[in-house]
């Protein structure tokens, strides 16, 4: 999942009850760590501009 900005009009009530906790986030550093220590995100992942992030999916 990309998020561009933890606001709410990206980030609400919804979304953070009805998401897996496991989903991999990609979004700013300042969202992946709220994300990661208020809403229970581990696998959030902060990027700053221009950087790169690969994601693999396990096939077993």
């Amino acid at each position: 999942m990309v998020l561009s900005h933890l606001h709410g009009d990206h980030w609400d009530r919804v979304a953070r009850r009805g998401l897996n906790r496991g989903v991999p986030i990609i979004t700013t550093p300042h969202a992946s760590r709220r994300l990661q220590g208020l809403h229970g995100f581990p696998r959030a992942v902060g990027l700053r501009t221009w950087r790169t992030h690969m994601l693999t999916r396990d096939t077993t």
